[in-house]
C-alpha cells in the first residue's frame, strides 16, 4: 500500500510539474522600421542606394516625401510620392506604405524600378537588360514626361537644373575605336547630354565613349 501511494504521490508532483512549468513560446521579431533617407540636402542624387536588407526606403525630398519599393512584384507600387511639409524631420515624416488622398502612385508591371527625384520629376529605371531606359513622370500632372532610351548615368550639374547624362547613341561602333572592349560582347556608343529637367530638353554636348553590350 505504501510504495502504491508513493508512486501515486510522485505521479501526481510530476502532472503539477508539468502543467505548472511554464512553456517556451517563441516571440515573433518585430517587423524593422523603413529605412529613412535625408535628400532634402542633396536632392539631386539620381539613384537609389542598393541595399537587400530592406524591402522599402523612405526618402526625404525637399518638396516630397517618397517610400520606395526596392523590388516591386507587378502590381505592387514603385513608389509612392506623397506632399512634404517644409516643417518635417526626417524622424517626423510620414512613410506609411498605405496610400493617402493625395498620393502619387506609381505601381509596377514588372520592369520599373525607382531611382530618384528631380524636382517635381520622378525617375524610375526600366528594363530587363543591360540597356536601360530612364522614365520620368511629373508629380502635379501625375503622368508621364519623357523616357530616355539607353540611360547609362549621370555626369554631374552644371546648374540648378541641368544635368549631363550618359545615353547610348549607337550600336556599331567600329571594333578598333574600342580596343578594352572584350570580343565577346557587342560595341556601341555613348554621347553625353545636357538635360534640362524644368524645360525637359536634351542637347548633345559632343563627347563621347565605348560602351559594352551584351
Amino acid at each position: 500500500m505504501f510504495r502504491y501511494t508513493q508512486r501515486f504521490v510522485i505521479s501526481l508532483l510530476a502532472v503539477h510539474v508539468l502543467i505548472a512549468w511554464p512553456t517556451a513560446t517563441a516571440t515573433p521579431n518585430p517587423a524593422p522600421e523603413i529605412q529613412r533617407i535625408d535628400r532634402t540636402t542633396d536632392p539631386q542624387q539620381p539613384s537609389a542606394p542598393k541595399n537587400p536588407a530592406w524591402d522599402r526606403l523612405c526618402y526625404l525630398y525637399p518638396d516630397y516625401n517618397v517610400i520606395a519599393w526596392r523590388s516591386p512584384d507587378p502590381g505592387e507600387p514603385v513608389a509612392i510620392v506623397r506632399k512634404r511639409d517644409p516643417a518635417t524631420t526626417l524622424e517626423s515624416a510620414n512613410c506609411s506604405s498605405n496610400s493617402l488622398p493625395g498620393d502619387f502612385v506609381l505601381r509596377s508591371d514588372g520592369t520599373e524600378y525607382f531611382s530618384g527625384m528631380w524636382g517635381d520629376l520622378l525617375l524610375t529605371d526600366c528594363g530587363t537588360s543591360n540597356i536601360r531606359e530612364l522614365i520620368l513622370y511629373d508629380v502635379p500632372s501625375r503622368r508621364q514626361v519623357l523616357s530616355i532610351g539607353g540611360f547609362e548615368g549621370t555626369d554631374g550639374w552644371t546648374d540648378s537644373t541641368t544635368v549631363r547624362i550618359w545615353a547610348l547613341s549607337g550600336e556599331d561602333m567600329p571594333r578598333p575605336l574600342c580596343p578594352e572592349i572584350p570580343e565577346m560582347f557587342s560595341v556601341g556608343v555613348d554621347s553625353l547630354f545636357a538635360f534640362n529637367i524644368e524645360t525637359l530638353s536634351l542637347k548633345a554636348l559632343g563627347s563621347w565613349r565605348c560602351r559594352q553590350l551584351q
